[in-house]
């Protein structure tokens, strides 16, 4: 065996050895938790010019007809005489009518990258254009995990470029074995596009547990790089669904002056399995207020550091058996003391904790619980 397939193998072990360890942590309870509308009556005698309405209406379908990511679900059988609304409903995300143009590029914003308590790795990505070049950020990295990082925390869940597809590659081929392939994405008119891993050098990959957080603005090339991670990279997915539109979008601009933003071109893994349309559900699903998690998140953003959402909150009071026989109860002195706080202060501090966050670290420091253990008794054994 020579030096490069050594290594490949070596990784395999550790990869195993976490999933076996996720999968212990989950056993023993370490983590709780028609296509026009049909006119009636006569017909005219002398022919008419067609509403705006109706006008928009036929320009929507035939677009549909043309270049939606799932034919099959603009059939005749499946829209029939449906109003251009309850088209639209239909389809949910996958196609929308907007004002104003909504893919123009956005202003890159850097990737949020910091060592958080307890050597946890933590980069939240809105696009996939880091602050420094790859390089830099990549060695960064591979320094947090050589100097003992448990793990990783990959939050997605304030993404932006929904069509970055090839920087999803890039960000993914950090995670997965060199040259292999991802996802796909095609549609009525696009070419089959396949994304490979563009690493191409086995020496140095992350070679540590992988968490993933996710929410409804995790879509597009967000979720096809959250699903190739958990099915490439065994990362564990935390928070909540995804917005179930894994596709390539694009805006037309309709005679009425409006945009139709639709979905041409649909992701799938290499297995086949197809992204578009189906919502992928977290491994830990979480249920937290989104005005909180926004807040928590757009704190952190203007810090420029997720710390702060992350330090630990004043322990609890216990009720005490003393307190049981006087009628006390502390526990709910400091809720209704807590709601006071919140009434003259506003939310503030309850916002800047960040629950999926905190909840991400849990499940790392969880694993690594669960490995330090395997290794004791392994230990344990060979003394024997």
């Amino acid at each position: 065996m020579n030096q490069e397939s050594g290594q490949l193998a070596s990784r395999g072990g550790r990869v195993l050895q976490w999933h076996q360890a996720w999968r212990a942590v989950v056993f023993l309870g370490v983590l709780s938790s028609g296509l026009f509308l049909q006119a009636s009556g006569s017909v005219p005698t002398a022919p008419t010019e067609a509403s705006p309405d109706d006008r928009e209406l036929g320009e929507v379908m035939q677009l549909l007809k043309s270049r939606y990511a799932d034919p099959a679900a603009v059939t005749d059988n499946k829209i029939g005489n449906a109003s251009l609304s309850a088209v639209l409903n239909r389809l949910g995300g996958g196609a929308m009518l907007m004002t104003q143009p909504a893919l123009a590029n956005p202003a890159p914003r850097p990737i949020l990258a910091e060592l958080l308590p307890g050597k946890i790795a933590y980069w939240r990505v809105a696009t996939f254009k880091p602050n420094r070049d790859w390089a830099q950020l990549e060695n960064q990295l591979y320094d947090w995990q050589k100097n003992g990082a448990i793990g990783m925390v990959l939050d997605l869940r304030d993404f932006e470029t929904a069509n970055d597809y090839s920087g999803a590659a890039r960000m993914a081929s950090i995670f997965t074995a060199p040259g292999e392939t991802l996802f796909t994405v095609q549609g009525l008119q696009i070419p089959q596009q396949i994304y490979r891993s563009t690493n191409t050098s086995s020496k140095r990959q992350v070679e540590m547990p992988l968490v993933v957080l996710t929410n409804r603005r995790s879509m597009g090339a967000a979720e096809a790089l959250a699903a190739v991670l958990r099915q490439q990279a065994h990362a564990i997915l935390v928070g909540r669904s995804t917005a179930g539109q894994a596709a390539y979008f694009t805006e037309t601009k309709l005679s009425s002056g409006r945009y139709l933003r639709l979905a041409t071109g649909q992701a799938s893994l290499a297995d086949g399995t197809q992204l578009f349309g189906k919502p992928i559900v977290p491994d830990i699903a979480l249920y937290i207020d989104d005005q909180s998690e926004r807040l928590a998140l757009e704190g952190s953003s203007q810090d420029g550091t997720a710390m702060p959402s992350v330090q630990e909150l004043t322990p609890r009071a216990r009720t005490s058996e003393a307190a049981l026989v006087h009628g006390e109860n502390p526990e709910l002195d400091e809720v209704l003391s807590q709601q006071l706080v919140s009434k003259n202060e506003g939310t503030k501090n309850a916002a800047l904790q960040d629950v999926a966050l905190i909840r991400a670290m849990d499940v790392l420091r969880s694993i690594q619980f669960a490995i330090n253990q395997s290794q004791s008794r392994d230990v344990m054994t060979s003394k024997k």
